[in-house]
């Protein structure tokens, strides 16, 4: 049964189930006394992280150590979705003045917990390795189950190093980037690896209108942009040391290339009245010309001119989560930022007791996208 999610009268059921710290497939039943004004959950698209949250909880239901899988249900249309599996990493106990004990359970991912794994050896993956079969050994050998169907395979080029210091996640992240794919998690606390698509390039999964008269979203959106911050120039400076003469004639001779870039429109010193200045330093720049520099302030000036734009709305529960990409439809409000808007879930928060969303929603197209 397919669910109308701009209706409001639907139940919304909350369930939160223990399972096995070592085994995410293995439950030890549903968590009694949860106390959901005092539980929520939050995912951000540029966190490495990518999600967690918190469960208040009244008595001693909660089994010390377990994991905790948190699913949403309509019951009347037949729909379930894990919304994640969590590990509790802090469980702080108040005793309430009619003494009652609570505690509020702290929840960290998976890959929170690969982030705290460092081995303390070098680390090498050859050339001509497998990056895909890399990545599974790798979450193999920290007992993360995953799913990587359907990710890109990379044969690497040459040797890739990290030193003792490094976290499986740092590795797991510089695979992944190496071989053009994205890591995440599903609902089930499997870590995923599937092929990056710029969100530009995504189809939207839904449609979100700011004051359609079912609407979901509740008053109060906010809307920030770079605008008056983008820069009024860019300058590149390539500076080296050149050696001349021989024998103790010898010396060192400093070199210095400098190109300018200069904005126009709203962002230069003649409309806004002050530089701002993105002042890029090159020393490595290659070939070491005049033309070289000139381009790449160009190139640098184009970039921080792309106007980065971010929604702040609060609604009713939709089925999102960091990374989805939606339609935001604004109807009124200045003529620029009017129209069908297309954008990145960047971040939620959601409160479980009135299902309520606060989603941070970034316009695609922007120059840092990529993560």
């Amino acid at each position: 049964m397919a669910i109308d999610w701009l209706d409001q009268r639907r139940e919304d059921r909350i369930r939160v189930t223990m399972v096995s710290p070592t085994d995410f497939g293995s439950a030890y039943g549903e968590l009694e006394g949860v106390d959901l004004s005092g539980s929520s959950l939050n995912c951000a698209y540029y966190s490495d992280t990518r999600s967690g949250g918190r469960i208040r909880v009244a008595g001693g239901g909660w089994v010390r150590g377990s994991a905790l899988r948190v699913t949403h249900e309509v019951p009347a249309a037949g729909y379930r979705r894990e919304l994640g599996t969590w590990y509790v990493t802090a469980d702080p106990v108040t005793r309430g003045r009619d003494g009652t004990w609570g505690q509020e359970l702290t929840l960290q991912s998976p890959l929170w917990a690969l982030s705290k794994h460092v081995e303390g050896r070098p680390w090498t993956v050859a050339k001509g390795a497998s990056a895909l079969s890399a990545m599974r050994d790798m979450l193999r050998r920290c007992g993360r189950p995953c799913d990587l169907g359907g990710a890109r395979d990379l044969r690497a080029g040459s040797t890739l190093s990290l030193d003792e210091s490094a976290s499986y996640l740092r590795r797991l992240f510089e695979l992944a980037k190496a071989s053009g794919n994205r890591v995440d998690l599903d609902g089930l606390g499997r870590v995923t690896v599937r092929p990056y698509v710029v969100p530009a390039q995504r189809v939207p999964s839904m449609r979100v209108d700011v004051d359609a008269s079912r609407g979901v979203v509740h008053e109060g959106v906010t809307r920030e942009s770079t605008w008056l911050s983008m820069p009024s120039q860019s300058v590149v400076a390539c500076k080296w040391t050149e050696s001349q003469g021989s024998g103790r004639d010898r010396k060192g001779v400093e070199r210095v290339i400098t190109a300018r870039a200069d904005a126009r429109g709203h962002a230069s010193p003649a409309a806004r009245g002050y530089t701002v200045t993105d002042y890029h330093s090159e020393p490595d720049m290659q070939p070491r010309t005049q033309a070289r520099a000139e381009r790449l302030a160009r190139q640098y000036l184009a970039r921080a001119s792309a106007e980065r734009v971010e929604w702040r709305l609060t609604c009713q529960y939709l089925p999102l989560w960091e990374g989805d990409v939606v339609w935001l439809s604004v109807t009124d409000g200045p003529a620029e930022y009017r129209g069908r808007r297309k954008c990145l879930v960047k971040s939620v928060e959601l409160r479980l007791d009135t299902m309520q969303m606060g989603l941070t929603l970034k316009e695609t197209g922007s120059p840092d996208e990529e993560d």
